[in-house]
């Protein structure tokens, strides 16, 4: 039985993903740290139920260092991590939903979320 010692090539890959998820922290923190303003601001204003609030806490909280947590573990960081962003991606689009399509904060969700997307 024969094992396969690592690669320079994989172990590369795998430390090229944790410096890859490590670079998307901030921003992700960043993000989710000024969205709840501009989400807030919106829902404030209307009746909203109370786990739409405990999502948005979820989101802002826990999501960051959930996503940076689970990618840094993976096999596969890089790839881990883009599925990562499509997630910030999803959530963006569910605020956006929530907001009732409300122009100025989708517009700057929307483009907080482009700007982290091109990062990955």
């Amino acid at each position: 039985m024969s094992v396969k010692s690592p690669t320079l090539l994989t172990v590369d890959s795998r430390l090229s993903g944790i410096r890859f998820s490590k670079r998307v922290f901030l921003p992700r923190i960043i993000g989710t740290l000024l969205c709840p303003l501009f989400i807030a601001s919106v829902l404030v204003t209307k009746t909203t139920p109370f786990w739409v609030w405990v999502l948005l806490f979820l989101n802002v909280f826990v999501w960051p260092y959930l996503a940076y947590y689970l990618s840094t573990r993976s096999a596969d960081p890089m790839r881990f991590e883009r599925g990562n962003l499509l997630v910030d991606v999803v959530n963006g689009g569910f605020w956006i939903g929530m907001m009732g399509l409300n122009v100025l904060p989708s517009v700057i969700i929307i483009a907080m979320v482009g700007m982290n997307s091109m990062a990955g």
